[in-house]
């Protein structure tokens, strides 16, 4: 490999008291703010996944170990299958599909546990790119899901998620229960009080 072309930067040695640089926290927004201030967009984040013969086990140990709350499923054939998260892996939900199904519970995977592709809804991303954070609440409060998924352009090629625990945090609400998406009215009602 061929260097001459470029300089060796300056360092420095670190200091006893070195602090970790962390994001600033995120603009206050309100429902009239863009939606695309909350997707978590996969051209530019690498999207959270996990294939789906992984055992429950194995997918909580790697959400606790990367503190993330949700995994999009893929096959082996690396298509999008659904999407499980911690609660999926750790709620009753669990011991309520270990028993109706006769497997133990160490034997179940992500594909048994999580919420299948056809029952999740999606917007093309030329729609949601001038949706606000009230359209998509009143979207999830109408669809009764916690989270929206984004496609690519007239495409099959998904681009992105955003959760209803994102936008309630982002907008300094207190946490949403585990229960369908709270309604509208709730979250505007939380945000005039």
């Amino acid at each position: 490999m061929n260097m001459k072309h470029y300089r060796e930067l300056e360092t420095r040695p670190l200091g006893e008291a070195i602090q970790v640089r962390r994001p600033e926290p995120g603009e206050l927004l309100n429902l009239n703010s863009r939606a695309l201030d909350l997707l978590v967009d996969f051209s530019r984040n690498q999207p959270p996944m996990l294939e789906s013969a992984t055992s429950v086990d194995d997918a909580e140990a790697t959400m606790r170990r990367e503190h993330s709350g949700l995994k999009l499923v893929i096959g082996a054939d690396e298509t999008f299958r659904g999407i499980v998260t911690q609660l999926d892996i750790r709620s009753s939900k669990l011991m309520r599909i270990a028993n109706a199904t006769n497997i133990p519970r160490s034997d179940l995977t992500v594909a048994d546990v999580m919420i299948p592709r056809s029952k999740l809804h999606a917007v093309d991303f030329r729609v949601f790119s001038t949706a606000t954070v009230g359209a998509v609440l009143c979207t999830m409060q109408a669809l009764g899901e916690q989270y929206l998924l984004v496609t690519e352009d007239d495409s099959n090629c998904l681009r992105g998620i955003i959760s209803a625990r994102d936008i309630t945090r982002r907008l300094h609400l207190p946490d949403i229960d585990s229960g369908p998406a709270r309604s509208l009215a709730d979250i505007q009602a939380a945000m005039s009080a």
